[in-house]
């Protein structure tokens, strides 16, 4: 008897072991060809797309993914419709990061110098902290409108759907 409770116990771990290989979540690829995927996006995600003809973007949550279609709370879009992507929310680098270092030393960086000169030492407000303030200021725009911001659909980058 403690044998048999032993055989189906196994026979369980091993089931589950199993299932966990089994299932797979599904993804949108944003990739260039014969390369490893670029950018990815999940059910449950917010996506801006352009479809093919039209002039504006469209935005929605995927609400799942086919093999050739992306299913939203509104519509059902073929993969083939799409024109472009806007990627601004997939991107994790250097330059975003640094864009946002340059933000918050364009603000933080005089009022501090301000704070501290006119607290802590009693002096007037200087100007030179202002000017380096509006030096930080203009490099994080400049660093924010080289960025990229969409993805066009077609001969450098394809769109399937995969699994990981």
């Amino acid at each position: 008897m403690n044998y048999m409770n032993l055989k189906v116990t196994m026979l369980f771990v091993l089931c589950l072991l199993f299932s966990h290989f089994t299932f797979a979540q599904r993804r949108l690829i944003v990739a260039k060809k014969f390369r490893p995927p670029k950018y990815s996006f999940y059910e449950g995600q917010t996506i801006r797309f352009k479809i093919k003809g039209e002039k504006y973007w469209n935005k929605g949550l995927i609400q799942g993914l086919g093999d050739d279609f992306i299913r939203m709370h509104y519509a059902k879009i073929m993969l083939s419709e799409i024109e472009a992507i806007d990627i601004r929310s997939q991107q994790k680098n250097f330059l975003n990061t640094l864009t946002g270092i340059l933000a918050i030393g364009a603000i933080g960086f005089p009022g501090l110098d301000t704070i501290n000169g006119v607290l802590v030492h009693g002096e007037s407000v200087d100007g030179k902290s202002w000017l380096i303030g509006a030096y930080l200021a203009t490099g994080a725009v400049i660093l924010y409108f080289i960025q990229k911001r969409k993805v066009k659909i077609g001969k450098k980058y394809l769109l399937r759907v995969g699994e990981i």
